[in-house]
């Protein structure tokens, strides 16, 4: 792939997550893990092979300060 915005196969490999899929820790935080193999904890994700890529994180807030400024 020559594509540094080209996603890998996630068929074959965990290369994505979402917040379905995200182990949380006590208090709503969450730790994301990347690595060439699979260490055995949660929230982990592989490189496929590769020694460089980008992490997308898109965030959406969920709640609203509603108070008036």
């Amino acid at each position: 792939m020559g594509s540094v915005s080209a996603t890998y196969d996630y068929s074959c490999e965990r290369v994505t997550i979402n917040s379905g899929q995200t182990t949380y820790a006590t208090g709503g935080s969450w730790t994301i893990v990347v690595s060439g193999q699979d260490p055995g904890v949660p929230n982990w994700l592989s490189t496929a092979g590769r020694r460089r890529g980008l992490l997308w994180f898109p965030l959406v807030s969920t709640q609203r300060d509603t108070k008036a400024a």
